[in-house]
Parts: C-alpha cells; structure tokens; sequence
C-alpha cells in the first residue's frame, strides 16, 4: 500500500491483490493533514520554537527552586546534626553529674 497525493488529497493506493484486504476510505478517515503554505509552516514552527524557549525557561525556574529546596535541605541537615551534637553533650553531662 502506497500513500499518493491526488488533486488535492491524500488517497491510499493499493494494488489489486490488497484492495479486498483493506477497508474502503470511508472506513479509515486517518488521513495526513493537507499540506500547508511556506507561511504557514513557518509560523507553525516559530511557535512551536517560542513554547520550546518557555518550557525551557519554566524547567530553569524550576531547577533553581529545586536547587534552594536542596540547599535549604542540607541546612537544615547540618542545624539537626548540632542540635543532636549538643543534645547528647547535655545528656552526657546530666548522666555524669548523677553518677558522682
């Protein structure tokens, strides 16, 4: 089966043996889009370039923030780690000063 462009639409072209397999195109309107004007396509793709560039700069917004959710993280991390640093010093305190 061969596709081919025919005054103006995209048909199916088949040889004898496969027309009996293959359902008539009624039946299977999937059909390429027709083709479009050097502007139009142009335009077409100098959209789809400025979504590319702002989905581009969403992903960079949020790697800046996931970066200061990781920073924020390990400050965090390293303030628990004093805390229980200092925690366990009073304790060992408290336990020696009971054992004297």
């Amino acid at each position: 089966m061969k596709i081919v462009y025919v005054n103006g639409a995209w048909q199916h072209n088949l040889d004898d043996d496969e027309e009996e397999d293959q359902p008539h195109p009624h039946q299977n309107p999937l059909q390429p889009p027709p083709p479009l004007s050097n502007a139009n396509m142009i335009n077409q793709m100098w959209e789809g370039v400025q979504d590319l560039r702002h989905r581009m700069q969403g992903m960079e917004q949020m790697q800046v923030r996931v970066q200061r959710i990781e920073d924020n993280l390990a400050n965090l991390s390293l303030d628990m780690n004093r805390q229980f640093a200092n925690l366990n010093q009073n304790v060992n305190s408290i336990l020696h000063h009971l054992d004297d």
